[in-house]
C-alpha cells in the first residue's frame, strides 16, 4: 500500500487511491448501473408497511376493548341520576299541589295534570333511557325503567301522604323511594 502511495503521490494522484482500499462500500449508495426509478423508491419510500398498520390496529382495539364497557357502565350511572333528579322535581311539584290544597295531596286521577301544572314551565320531564314521558301514575311493579311512579294517598294507604318511587335500569329495580 506505502507504493501505492508515493506512485500516485508522484503523479498528483495525492492519498486517493489508498482510501478505496480502507473504505467500507455502503450499500444504500447510488450504483452508477442502477435504474433511476429503483434509486427513487429506495429514497422516497413513503408510507408506513403493514406491520405498522397492525400494531396501531392492535392498539386500538385494546383501547376501544377497556373504555366501551366503562362508558356504557357511566352512561348507565348518568341516566340513573337524571331518573333521581326527575324524582325530586316530581316530589317539589307534588308538595307544590299540597301546599296550594290545604295539604291534600293530587288524586290519581287528576294526578299527571296536577303534577304537570306545577313542574317548572309546566312541562312534564323525559324519561332519560326512552326519552318519552317519565311520570307513571300508580302502576307500581309495571313502573317501566327510567320512570317515576307516583301513588296517591289512597294507594298509599294514608290520607296525608304519597309515594314516588323511581325506576332504574333492568327488571323495575327501585332506585329511590319518596
Amino acid at each position: 500500500m506505502a507504493d501505492i502511495e508515493s506512485a500516485s503521490s508522484s503523479k498528483g494522484l495525492g492519498t486517493h487511491l489508498a482510501m478505496v482500499d480502507v473504505v467500507e462500500l455502503n450499500p444504500n449508495w447510488i450504483r452508477i448501473d442502477q435504474p433511476q426509478e429503483e434509486v427513487h423508491r429506495m429514497h422516497c419510500r413513503k408510507g408506513f408497511t403493514l406491520i405498522e398498520l397492525m400494531i396501531v390496529v392492535v392498539i386500538i382495539g385494546i383501547l376501544a376493548a377497556i373504555l366501551v364497557p366503562s362508558f356504557m357502565s357511566m352512561k348507565d350511572r348518568a341516566s340513573e341520576a337524571a331518573v333521581k333528579s326527575n324524582g325530586h322535581t316530581c316530589q317539589l311539584a307534588v308538595e307544590d299541589f299540597g301546599a296550594q290544597n290545604n295539604g291534600v295531596y293530587p288524586p290519581a286521577a287528576t294526578a299527571a295534570d296536577d303534577i304537570m301544572a306545577n313542574l317548572p314551565n309546566g312541562v312534564l320531564f323525559r324519561n332519560p333511557f326512552t326519552g318519552e314521558a317519565g311520570l307513571s301514575i300508580s302502576a307500581g311493579a309495571a313502573a317501566a325503567e327510567g320512570m317515576v311512579d307516583y301513588s296517591d294517598p289512597v294507594v298509599v294507604g294514608e290520607a296525608n301522604q304519597y309515594e314516588l318511587n323511581c325506576i332504574g335500569r333492568g327488571d323495575g329495580n327501585v332506585i329511590l323511594v319518596i
